[in-house]
């Protein structure tokens, strides 16, 4: 808790953003210098990188997307192989710039999105409005030693939003 309480009350951090668009094409990371907090915050893009994804991965992820081709079991698995993938994306953007884990305040992984229903649907009795994204930010915690935040569309959703808080 000290070290989310020091993280907190730092006015500078330095945060990787890492995301893989619903074209499962690539994923992108970026490092940003953040400043401030609020609307006085400011934010300066340090440098970026797209890492493609493998072809076999990107073809096991869109199956699993649709309800006529993906299984629990395989979401569940690719939850797990696309954090592992992104923290290697991470470690690797981090090693090829000499920079240090322990330079990086923060990760935020925005996921992979295998499903998003933005409008309220009706399931059994109850009304409401989902997403889920895949890439479990406590396994790139775990790899890179970085905190990981994520879950970002289900944040929104449950403010009342349609799931897209970020603008890419």
């Amino acid at each position: 808790m000290a070290k989310l309480t020091d993280l907190i009350s730092k006015n500078r951090k330095k945060v990787l953003g890492i995301l893989s668009g619903t074209s499962v094409d690539a994923v992108d990371v970026v490092l940003l210098d953040i400043s401030g907090s609020g609307i006085e915050s400011s934010v300066e893009v340090i440098d970026y990188q797209s890492f493609k994804i493998d072809k076999e991965l990107k073809e096991y992820i869109v199956e699993s997307s649709y309800k006529e081709t993906g299984s629990v079991r395989d979401i569940c698995l690719l939850n797990s192989i696309i954090a592992v993938n992104f923290a290697k994306c991470i470690n690797e953007f981090l090693s090829s710039r000499g920079i240090s884990s322990k330079e990086i305040d923060l990760i935020g992984s925005h996921g992979q999105t295998v499903h998003h229903i933005p409008f309220s649907e009706e399931f059994a009795t109850f009304g409401t409005k989902s997403t889920l994204q895949i890439g479990d930010p406590s396994i790139i915690a775990n790899i890179t030693g970085i905190t990981t935040v994520g879950d970002f569309r289900s944040a929104a959703i449950g403010a009342g939003g349609s799931g897209a808080p970020l603008v890419p």
